[in-house]
């Protein structure tokens, strides 16, 4: 409750029970009517009244009229009266509530009429400021968000490596992924993909970071890796190997190259291709448990060797790697998932809505589509709409 000096027209901080602005001079509604109100508001909450709440001009004007009925003009001004001041609306209130003038059904009258102000603030809400794309990846988000493809969200993510310090192309990749999700209202991820423990050193994750922080950015809670993903990435390469979709590789990298085809020429089945599902599980197992020798098997996905895209050729999806020790995981995994395996899967498991790269893995996209769709129909991918992959250009320097 609050009682106003002599005199002053602003009162101590009451807060609008509706829309919750502050009423002080200077802060949120700061008309002499509006503080009228609040202090009316307070001084019917003494009158054993406190349910009752008075909508601020912030949320409903018209109380102004039906409650204190100002003269007409902003503010609550009149010509050649001046402007109300709050103490003298609240004492009008106080000595018709002491007259016993208010009835209780004018206390029904006055809630059923506070409901439906409330109401009509709501149906006259401005409508939302137009967000302008400036390119065409923002074009992309702009319409995912128009047509709620993910429920209106936007989160998009920078997923480096941390085996070097940032370059400028790395600038670039950091606006764009960033400034996409806050335009939109949206969030960024930053998750490294430490899934090559032999070029990365907690140093370059140091860097990387101060060079987010410093280019102005924040991202999304704590960072992300790629190894925090490395259990539920092991337990779906097994189940693709129990369905037929992937098969263990004895093929040495040269024999695999060799294999693979080109671009103007299809490739060719590996000996291994059609080994039987009982062997591929044990021989990952194997893998997994160290006990097969770095360059002698591989994890391939079942896809095509005459796919017109030579990355969907039966890519890899695991490779035996047991030295050096990982900087997060150490010596427990000697098996490492592939870029493709981990990458779309990762912005999966986050909910990226969004993964724009850099126009170099244009061809991987549709691989990043399989491998997505794929674990989503095995139905332990709790994501309801697919990251999809974008690519723009990579920034570089010409002098």
């Amino acid at each position: 409750c609050s009682t106003f000096p002599r005199g002053q027209r602003a009162g101590p901080a009451l807060i609008c029970k509706i829309c919750w602005m502050a009423c002080l001079d200077g802060i949120g509604c700061g008309s002499d009517a509006v503080r009228a109100m609040a202090s009316a508001s307070a001084l019917i909450s003494c009158r054993r009244n406190s349910r009752l709440a008075l909508p601020c001009r912030k949320c409903q004007r018209s109380w102004r009229g039906i409650l204190l009925a100002p003269p007409a003009g902003e503010g609550g001004a009149s010509s050649g009266r001046g402007p109300w001041s709050a103490r003298s609306a609240a004492l009008c209130l106080g000595l018709a509530l002491s007259a016993r003038a208010w009835s209780r059904s004018s206390r029904a009258a006055m809630h059923t009429a506070a409901r439906a102000a409330v109401a009509r603030a709501a149906a006259k809400k401005a409508p939302e400021a137009v967000v302008e794309a400036e390119n065409f990846l923002e074009d992309l988000v702009a319409s995912d968000v128009k047509r709620k493809t993910h429920g209106g969200r936007v989160r998009t993510r920078f997923p480096p490596e941390p085996n070097g310090y940032l370059h400028i192309g790395h600038a670039k990749s950091i606006c764009v992924n960033f400034r996409a999700a806050e335009k939109f209202g949206g969030v960024t991820n930053l998750r490294f993909d430490d899934t090559n423990p032999a070029s990365e050193k907690q140093e370059f994750i140091d860097s990387i970071k101060e060079d987010v922080r410093w280019l102005g950015f924040q991202w999304d809670g704590p960072e992300h890796y790629a190894s925090d993903y490395f259990g539920q990435l092991h337990d779906w390469a097994v189940e693709f190997i129990q369905r037929g979709w992937a098969y263990v590789d004895e093929l040495s990298a040269e024999e695999i190259s060799e294999y693979r085809g080109s671009l103007t020429t299809p490739g060719k089945d590996s000996p291994f291709r059609d080994r039987p599902v009982a062997e591929s599980l044990e021989l990952f197992a194997d893998m997994r448990a160290g006990k097969i020798e770095k360059g002698k098997a591989v994890l391939r996905a079942k896809i095509s060797m005459q796919h017109q895209n030579v990355i969907m050729r039966d890519p890899i999806m695991y490779r035996v790697l047991p030295e050096p020790p990982h900087p997060r995981t150490g010596s427990e995994w000697p098996i490492y998932p592939s870029y493709d395996w981990a990458h779309g899967l990762s912005d999966a498991i986050e909910n990226i809505t969004h993964s724009v790269c850099t126009l170099e893995f244009n061809m991987h996209n549709e691989l990043y589509d399989w491998f997505n769709e794929k674990v989503q129909s095995l139905g332990s991918l709790d994501c309801e709409v697919l990251p999809r992959q974008y690519e723009f250009a990579r920034l570089d320097m010409t002098h």
